[in-house]
């Protein structure tokens, strides 16, 4: 009987011991979350700080300590596993963090930590833009879940979030206010009053919006919360044209310790805003090289290159000093969101300047050979100009925008099209420009005639298709029809100014003008066909191109509004119509990432992947279906946790079968249109995965029409 007993009194102090080990080591993990938590709040950047990343790493590492020692099955391991799934999330591994609730969420199905799994686990899908898996997950979350007010509220407040992506505001604020109103977290408090205020920017009501920026710096937030709430208000100010308050508010940014590693972007900020009053171009030019002088490789400083060459292109109309600063952008700091547009436009210009210095060399060497020259010598650079010593040229060249091909660029500075200006500028170098080897060319006049009629006519066709620049096409193709009138491409040259008059002026005098001259002069030309309604297997190019342009523009609106089924028939349209150019490919990439990312229905997106790359093989988007598509190589250097499955360490985003099912995770089947996307069936139901993809054609194309159509 004693024996008993000390057998008793010893395991009650094994299980002691063993409970305040846990209990110990569980409290450490914990305070390092918390740590890593309050360091967060304070650092003036958005990038996780060191010392945040290494508590939270620690975090991890002891919570796999402990589940590894009592076991997955134990009573401790869902609060460690919860912790885990945070910290991934918090260091922004949310592919980690989502695999993480999912495998907690059947396993811990009891547990009391469930509603705070599914609340994480819903946050991390609106990180992975899985909006709708999110929505599933938290509209019926207090019938399904009780829970306390401080998870509550993160719920409200994740609702919102995704109310506003999907259009629904009057539904976000609602929630918003909720959070609001009953959380006792004045950080989540202000995060919520940012979103109500950013929501009232998006509607365009802007002294709504001020009034809530002015309300989110009540709370207590984090000091990049604090910034961007500021940003923000300046830009409705701007968006009102109170621009002597943006300026103060500015002023006061600067004398902010807080926002010293913001500097650069607010002093671009403030330029920006002289630039909105009017400021002398030559100030506005000077203060933007000055950014970029004394903030060398950040944000700010890529954000006034950005800028400048918006300067430079849309009000100087010097497109050799535009193209130059657009790609400084990436070469001061490749991570600005800038980056991307930056370079779009550095590539049109680039494309614009090869055909305008061929035209200028072209017409040097004509006005030499009138002079009596039989043959012309051409200067050839051997290597490429220095980016300097372009600059140079750009700024000291007045020519590049009084020839005549440019003249309707910037005739109407007033009226221009500022859609594509981006406004979200450098120190000119002082460096001597290297000596450039020359090598000596003889062209013939013919060659020169050649050479001539061929860019005079691009530059047109650039400015209408690609530039978008139609008043500029208007007169490349007016002067090209009056310099070249036995040309071949004439008719292709007055089959543009018909499109023109038609689509764009909608001046019918001139229309019927150019239509009747196609007409008497080109009837038999695949134009006049066109104009006549004759049939003809060739089709107008430009008319074509246009066209698909624009069908493809409003099928990217039609995402934006989350009208997918819409969205899916103009894309496929545009494959059905065109196969041989950029357009049909973009096309059928568009459908199958807005099946995989949209609609989430991977059987549909591979097979519109694999469609793509037997229709474009070797092409950039056929390598990405590829990489898309392929099994998921053997994951290395992986830690298995005593869950039976393993931590990607470094997972690549397939779109495979399998890798789908890997997550261990089934959308319920209605929950599609529980989140109030308005989706058809047909698109909401997964499309068997062809046994024999050879025969994929346009025959699945007409079949998937038909299916959403039938739906409508």
């Amino acid at each position: 009987m004693q024996l008993n007993k000390f057998n008793l009194l010893a395991i009650s102090i094994i299980i002691f011991i063993s409970s305040c080990a846990y209990y110990n080591t569980f409290f450490n993990a914990k305070q390092s979350y918390e740590l890593a938590q309050k360091k967060r709040k304070s650092t003036r950047t958005n990038k996780v700080s060191s010392e945040s990343r290494t508590n939270y790493e620690k975090t991890i590492k002891k919570c796999w300590k402990l589940i590894d020692f009592y076991s997955d099955s134990s009573k401790y391991a869902d609060d460690a596993l919860l912790l885990i799934g945070k910290s991934h999330y918090q260091l922004e591994e949310y592919a980690k963090s989502a695999r993480i609730f999912e495998q907690f969420i059947p396993k811990y199905y009891d547990s009391k930590l469930i509603p705070e799994a599914k609340l994480w686990l819903a946050r991390t899908y609106v990180k992975l833009d899985k909006d709708i898996l999110a929505l599933d997950l938290l509209q019926n979350f207090f019938e399904d879940n009780k829970t306390s007010k401080n998870i509550a509220s993160q719920v409200f407040y994740v609702l919102g979030e995704l109310y506003i992506k999907s259009g629904e505001k009057e539904k976000a604020v609602e929630n918003l206010n909720k959070c609001i109103k009953i959380t006792d977290d004045d950080e989540l408090a202000g995060g919520a009053q940012l979103l109500i205020a950013k929501n009232f920017m998006e509607l365009g009501e802007f002294e709504n919006a001020i009034a809530n920026f002015k309300k989110t710096r009540k709370h207590y937030i984090p000091v990049m919360q604090h910034f961007h709430s500021l940003m923000f208000e300046i830009d409705a100010l701007d968006s009102l044209g109170q621009f002597d308050k943006s300026e103060i508010l500015l002023k006061k940014m600067l004398s902010d310790e807080r926002f010293k590693d913001q500097y650069s972007i607010i002093e671009t900020k403030l330029i920006n805003t002289y630039e909105f009053q009017n400021a002398q171009i030559s100030f506005i030019i000077d203060s933007y090289r000055d950014i970029i002088f004394r903030y060398k490789k950040t944000e700010g400083a890529a954000l006034a290159s950005f800028n400048l060459a918006q300067v430079f292109e849309f009000d100087l109309g010097v497109f050799d000093s535009a193209e130059y600063y657009y790609g400084n952008v990436k070469k001061i700091f490749p991570k600005t969101e800038f980056v991307k547009e930056a370079a779009r436009r550095k590539k049109l210009l680039t494309e614009y300047l090869k055909i305008h210095n061929q035209l200028v060399q072209d017409r040097q060497d004509l006005t030499r050979i009138a002079a009596g020259d039989s043959l012309t010598v051409v200067s050839v650079d051997s290597a490429k100009k220095s980016e300097n010593s372009s600059l140079a040229m750009a700024e000291e060249s007045s020519d590049l925008n009084t020839n005549m091909e440019t003249s309707g660029v910037f005739e109407n500075k007033a009226d221009a099209d500022n859609s594509k200006r981006k406004r979200p500028t450098i120190n000119k170098n002082q460096v001597k420009k290297k000596s450039v080897k020359k090598v000596v060319k003889l062209r013939k006049l013919e060659e020169i005639n050649i050479s001539n009629n061929k860019n005079s006519y691009a530059l047109g066709e650039f400015f209408l298709l690609k530039y978008e620049n139609y008043d500029s096409a208007e007169v490349a193709f007016t002067n090209y029809s009056n310099k070249f009138s036995d040309s071949l491409l004439i008719p292709k040259a007055l089959y543009s100014l018909y499109y023109l008059y038609t689509n764009i002026y909608h001046d019918s005098i001139k229309s019927d003008s150019i239509k009747n001259v196609i007409i008497a002069d080109y009837p038999n030309s695949i134009y006049g066909k066109n104009i006549l309604g004759i049939k003809s297997d060739e089709k107008a190019p430009d008319l074509l191109q246009i066209e698909l342009k624009k069908k493809f523009n409003e099928a990217e609106y039609l995402l934006d509004e989350q009208k997918y089924d819409e969205a899916i028939i103009t894309f496929l349209n545009i494959t059905e119509k065109d196969s041989a150019s950029i357009w049909g490919e973009k096309a059928l990439y568009a459908t199958a990432y807005t099946y995989e990312k949209y609609v989430q229905n991977i059987d549909s997106a591979v097979f519109y992947y694999t469609m793509l790359m037997q229709e474009y093989p070797g092409t950039e988007s056929a390598k990405i279906a590829m990489a898309k598509t392929k099994e998921p190589e053997p994951e290395k250097n992986t830690s298995i946790d005593s869950l039976n499955t393993s931590l990607v360490i470094d997972s690549t985003v397939t779109v495979s079968s399998d890798s789908i099912k890997a997550a261990n995770f089934k959308l319920p089947a209605d929950s599609i249109s529980s989140a109030g996307k308005n989706i058809p069936d047909s698109i909401n139901t997964k499309t068997p995965l062809e046994k024999d993809l050879k025969n994929m054609n346009v025959n699945k194309i007409d079949a998937e029409k038909k299916g959403i159509d039938k739906t409508k």
